[in-house]
């Protein structure tokens, strides 16, 4: 996460990363389990194997940067 920070504001991202990370670390498991629930887990995976590549693909597109 620093990598892509402007200078001098790394701090900033960080305190904004761990955060957002403990949100999703709060709301996740939640979601998975109502969609597990509702779709199955097949179709569950295949939306989180979905999402793990569209924010890697972010993350690929700031690195050319």
């Amino acid at each position: 996460m620093t990598k892509v920070a402007p200078p001098g504001l790394a701090g900033e991202y960080m305190t904004v990363h761990t955060f957002l990370t403990g949100v999703r670390g709060i709301i996740a498991p939640f979601a998975a389990f109502y969609m597990a629930a509702q779709f199955g887990i097949a179709p569950t995976a295949v939306c989180m194997a979905g999402l793990i590549v569209l924010a890697s693909l972010v993350l690929l597109r700031e690195r050319k940067r």
